[in-house]
């Protein structure tokens, strides 16, 4: 019985393996888990609506020389520019089945 009085003293830490997996135990995966619908769509709104945010996140000046990225971005009403975008992207799409 003198085998089970003394341990190693690192016997009682778990080991490396466990030590990688006991917080996703105990905590779960939410925080991995991507964004929901309703957030993504409040974030795509807010940086939709606001410029500023977009520059200050995306601090990348340059301007295309052609495109309809650069028509986006010059554009007196990005809006409207979006709409010619996509509508000329479902034409694309069309002609490729077509």
């Amino acid at each position: 019985m003198e085998i089970f009085r003394t341990a190693p003293p690192l016997a009682h830490l778990p080991s490396r393996g466990l030590r990688i997996v006991a917080p996703l135990l105990l905590r779960g995966t939410r925080h991995l888990a991507p964004l929901r619908d309703r957030d993504l769509i409040s974030l795509w709104d807010a940086l939709r609506a606001d410029r500023a945010l977009v520059a200050r996140l995306c601090p990348n000046k340059d301007v295309p020389s052609t495109g309809g990225q650069r028509d986006r971005m010059l554009a007196p009403d990005p809006a409207a520019a979006l709409a010619c975008l996509l509508t000329a992207n479902r034409v694309n799409q069309v002609d490729d089945f077509g």
